[in-house]
């Protein structure tokens, strides 16, 4: 799976002037060999895994270490979520009437997907039943 030249996708061939790549979508991209050779291109399954970059938001008055422990516990329980490295749950912005928290599995490549979505679920679930709240939106109308 590479990025390059704007798409991602699964390499299906490479040829003399072009590399075909399958998109997330279920399009087939077609590469110019030229442009491709001077850009750069990000591989994502050089490694094995990747991880997974997702980010969901809490009530400001909310505790954030019991939101990172129920997030944690929540990805551990989704069959394609790897154990090594650990998923993490960190602070990413604090403003706006929330906080906002990366949530980070790690999984295969051919499971990214299916990590993608059913993570975002299970923590979802996870906070509502162990009374973690997201935020709620505010809007200020001033009438002239």
């Amino acid at each position: 799976m590479i990025e390059a030249q704007g798409q991602t996708g699964v390499v299906l061939e490479q040829g003399i002037f072009n590399t075909i790549i399958l998109t997330a979508d279920n399009k087939t991209a077609i590469l110019p060999n030229g442009p491709l050779s001077t850009g750069t291109i990000v591989n994502y399954t050089s490694h094995g895994n990747l991880r997974v970059d997702l980010t969901m938001a809490i009530a400001p008055d909310m505790e954030i270490a019991k939101a990172r422990e129920v997030a944690i516990a929540a990805m551990k329980q989704h069959p394609k979520v790897l154990d090594t490295p650990t998923p993490e749950v960190s602070v990413l912005k604090i403003g706006d009437g929330m906080v906002t928290l990366a949530i980070r599995p790690y999984t295969t490549q051919p499971d990214y997907w299916d990590v993608y979505f059913g993570v975002q679920e299970l923590v979802k679930n996870a906070w509502d039943a162990n009374g973690v709240q997201g935020p709620v939106p505010h809007r200020v109308l001033i009438q002239k």
